[in-house]
């Protein structure tokens, strides 16, 4: 893990490198900021920002800033890289090793959406707290 810092209380950010690592490293820092949330809606986190993460780390090869915003029962996690390109979802043979990553994150979150920056893009999704 590169860095991890809290923004507000209800804010923290963590920066990493466009290495191997960084999906491993995103998925223990969002269970970490999860902590006493339910299992499933964490693990759909850890799921979810280990997809975004990953497209980042093969497409973009930039600095990746991975933000979560905690408010009542929803967490919205933001993964930013500096590349404008993609993502896109895509069909992809059935034995294919690639290319279901945003399909999961389509099904699985409860909104998700691509902000695009002056420079580069933020790929963000929302979890439920439970499914009460």
């Amino acid at each position: 893990m590169t860095q991890s810092q809290p923004v507000t209380a209800e804010q923290c950010e963590l920066r990493l490198g466009s290495d191997p690592s960084a999906a491993r490293d995103a998925r223990t820092w969002i269970a970490d900021v999860l902590d006493g949330w339910p299992e499933d809606s964490v693990e759909i986190a850890r799921l979810l920002v280990s997809e975004l993460v990953t497209n980042s780390v093969l497409h973009a090869r930039t600095a990746i800033v991975v933000t979560c915003r905690r408010g009542g029962t929803r967490a919205r996690i933001e993964v930013r890289d500096l590349y404008r390109g993609g993502p896109v979802p895509r069909r992809y043979a059935p034995d294919s090793p690639t290319g279901r990553g945003m399909r999961l994150v389509a099904s699985l979150a409860e909104a998700w959406g691509v902000q695009r920056e002056p420079v580069g893009k933020t790929v963000w999704f929302v979890v439920r707290r439970g499914s009460g």
